[in-house]
């Protein structure tokens, strides 16, 4: 077909040669029914919209693609506790992974970590629910353990679980004065198992599995969504949900919440 255009004295262009003629935009697309006029109005002027438009089904928005989404700014929490707690959780279950530690091999666990993570969760002996997720010592024997910090970890059987209250004693926290100085631009811990044969393993997680900076993969989104939702809606209309969620460019949401 070029060299048609060629010998005819004309030009096929090149990929890319006419973009400037049009302009890159990022559509979001509502069902009219699931939102007033009014209120999509007022969302679209108050997110910085370009424009927005309605026909008889849908509401239609405009911005601009360059535009950084907050949903990409935020934190996904990965455990069900307090986040000063997470990095040193992500370090301890990276290391019992690497190096193949099961949690009655362990003599001590080291953390060395930002201050306010020290001054908000250092407690040794937590009794209740909201202290037990405000317990650097708890969270993490409770990782070791059972490999995560989920709703689980605050039932009454796991809180008084003698082989976590067992290990609380041996987990020692200090305040890295490097570490610190980076709070809050980066939350991060230095962690150190020691095993009972005398292996001392360290490892530097320098961000909390779940920041911006280190998202949670696909895999592990549909893990957590399905570990709270189940015992809500059942594992079928779980599993359709999710199914459901990853399709939302195609479908309405009406139809994803049926």
């Amino acid at each position: 077909i070029r060299t048609i255009f060629q010998k005819s004295g004309g030009n096929l262009g090149t990929q890319g040669s006419a973009s400037h003629n049009f302009n890159q935009l990022g559509i979001i697309k509502i069902a009219k029914k699931e939102i007033s006029d009014e209120q999509i109005f007022e969302l679209a002027i108050e997110s910085g919209a370009d424009e927005c438009t309605s026909n008889d089904d849908f509401h239609e928005i405009h911005c601009s693609k360059s535009e950084i989404y907050n949903i990409k700014t935020i934190t996904f929490k990965n455990h069900g506790c307090c986040g000063h707690t997470f990095a040193a959780i992500d370090g301890l279950l990276a290391i019992m992974s690497a190096n193949q530690i099961k949690p009655a091999e362990i003599a001590r666990i080291d953390i060395s970590t930002y201050g306010p993570a020290i001054s908000i969760t250092d407690r040794e002996n937590p009794k209740t629910s909201q202290e037990c997720k405000f317990s650097m010592q708890y969270v993490i024997a409770h990782a070791a353990h059972y490999g995560s910090v989920r709703v689980s970890a605050f039932d009454e059987t796991r809180m008084r679980d003698p082989k976590i209250r067992a290990m609380l004693k041996n987990i020692n926290l200090t305040i890295d004065p490097e570490i610190d100085m980076q709070f809050p631009t980066r939350r991060a811990a230095h962690i150190c198992v020691t095993t009972k044969s005398g292996q001392i393993v360290k490892h530097y997680q320098q961000t909390r599995k779940g920041d911006p900076d280190l998202p949670l993969s696909d895999g592990e989104l549909n893990k957590k969504f399905t570990e709270l939702t189940a015992p809500v809606l059942g594992e079928n209309k779980t599993e359709e949900l999710l199914k459901n969620l990853w399709r939302l460019d195609e479908i309405n949401l009406s139809d994803c919440l049926a």
